[in-house]
C-alpha cells in the first residue's frame, strides 16, 4: 500500500524454526527493514567505505594463467578489460559475444599487451553453447583458469508495464548466463570468477525492477559459490563513463549524486578488487548526502546506516565530517563493502 515499506529477514535454513523465536521477536522491534538471523544472533547490514590494498602493495600478475574467458567481449567494457589483461601477463583471451568482432584498433591495443585475443560468437544463456565452448578448449589442451561474466541486457521500464518476456530476456542475459558458467566449470581450477552486477541491486530505482532482480541473484549465486570453496567476486558498479551500456545513464547518475566512473578508473577498481579477494563490493563514487537529500525514502534502510549519519552531518554545517560512510566526491573508484552488523550496537551514530 502507499506509505508502506516491506523489509526482509533470512532466516538461517538449517535451523529449527523454534531456535529462531527470540532472535525473530528481536528482529521484529529492531526498526531495520533489512535482517540476517544466524545462530541466535539478529544481524543488520551496513554499506561502508572499502580499505582497499594500497596501489603499489601488489600488482596483478596473470603471466602464469591459462585462457580466460570474458562474456560480453565486444561490448564496450569487453575490449578493454581484454587490454587491462594482457597488460598484466594474460595471453590467452576468449571474447564472447553474439555478434561482431574487434575493431583492428581494438585487436592492436590488446595484441601491444602481449595478449592473443580470439573472438567466439554466441549465447551465454545457452548451454549447450558454452559447453561446446569449453569441450573445444579442453581438446585443444587450454586450461580455463579465469572468468568475467560482464554480459548484461538493459530493458528499463515501470513494474506496470513490465512483460514476462522483457523480465525473461533481462534475466537470461545475467543470471542464466552466470547460472550455466558456474555449472560448467565446477570441477576446474579457477583462480577468479568474477561477476558484474550494477550498484542497481543495491540503490533499487524506480523503472529498473528487471535489472535489480537480475543483478542481485548474482550475488547471492557467489555466495552460493564461496560457501562452497570455489572462487567468486561480484562487483556492483556504478555508471562508467564513455564505454559500456552504464555510459547511457551517467548523466542522469551525476545528478543523483553519483560522479561517473572513467574507463582508467573502473580498470583500476577491478584490479584492485581481484587483488583483495572480497567476496562482494560496491563501485560506486558517491555524495551520499546529495543522493538521500534526492531520495529520503531511502534515509531508514538499514544499508544506509552511515551515510544517513552523513547527511546529518551535513545538515549540521559540517560539508567534511568524519564519516567512515561519506566520499568527498572527487571522481575516483569508491569501493563499499557490505558488513553485518548487531542491531543494538549500530556502528555509526544515528541521525
Amino acid at each position: 500500500a502507499p506509505g508502506n515499506r516491506g523489509g526482509l529477514i533470512d532466516l538461517a535454513p538449517a535451523s529449527a524454526w523454534a531456535g529462531q523465536l527470540a532472535a525473530f521477536a528481536e528482529a521484529l522491534g529492531s526498526g531495520e527493514d533489512e535482517l540476517l538471523l544466524r545462530q541466535g544472533a539478529c544481524l543488520a547490514p551496513r554499506l561502508q567505505r572499502w580499505s582497499a590494498p594500497r596501489a603499489d602493495a601488489a600488482r596483478l600478475d596473470l603471466s602464469s594463467e591459462g585462457v580466460w574467458l570474458i562474456t560480453g567481449g565486444l561490448g564496450g567494457l569487453g575490449p578493454a578489460i581484454a587490454q587491462r589483461l594482457a597488460r598484466r601477463g594474460l595471453k590467452d583471451i576468449l571474447l564472447v559475444s553474439r555478434r561482431g568482432d574487434l575493431t583492428a584498433e581494438q585487436r592492436a591495443a590488446i595484441e601491444a599487451q602481449g595478449g592473443k585475443p580470439e573472438v567466439c560468437h554466441g549465447d551465454v544463456s545457452d548451454g549447450t553453447f558454452l559447453a561446446a565452448l569449453l569441450a573445444r578448449l579442453a581438446a585443444e589442451g587450454r586450461k580455463l583458469t579465469g572468468v568475467i561474466h560482464a554480459a548484461g541486457q538493459l530493458d528499463d521500464g515501470l513494474l506496470q508495464d513490465l512483460t514476462p518476456a522483457r523480465f525473461a530476456a533481462v534475466w537470461a542475459s545475467k543470471v542464466t548466463a552466470a547460472g550455466w558458467l558456474d555449472r560448467l566449470t565446477e570441477t576446474l581450477a579457477l583462480s577468479h570468477f568474477v561477476l558484474f552486477s550494477s550498484a542497481v541491486s543495491i540503490l533499487a530505482p524506480a523503472g529498473q525492477a528487471t535489472h535489480a532482480a537480475a543483478n542481485t541473484a548474482l550475488a547471492a549465486l557467489a555466495q552460493r559459490r564461496r560457501a562452497a570453496g570455489r572462487p567468486a567476486q561480484v562487483i556492483h558498479w556504478g555508471a562508467w563513463s564513455q564505454i559500456g551500456a552504464a555510459g547511457q545513464v551517467a548523466e542522469r547518475a551525476e545528478q543523483e549524486g553519483f560522479a561517473a566512473i572513467t574507463p582508467s578508473a573502473g580498470l583500476d577498481g577491478l584490479e584492485t578488487a581481484m587483488l583483495s579477494n572480497e567476496a562482494s563490493l560496491v563501485m560506486l563514487p558517491a555524495v551520499w548526502a546529495t543522493y538521500l537529500t534526492r531520495h529520503p525514502e531511502d534515509r531508514t534502510r538499514s544499508l544506509f546506516a552511515a551515510q544517513r549519519w552523513r547527511l546529518a552531518q551535513a545538515q549540521q554545517g559540517d560539508p567534511g565530517g568524519d564519516d567512515p560512510g561519506a566520499d568527498d566526491g572527487k571522481p575516483i573508484t569508491i569501493g563499499y563493502g557490505q558488513t553485518f552488523y548487531t542491531p543494538g550496537l549500530p556502528p555509526f551514530l544515528p541521525p
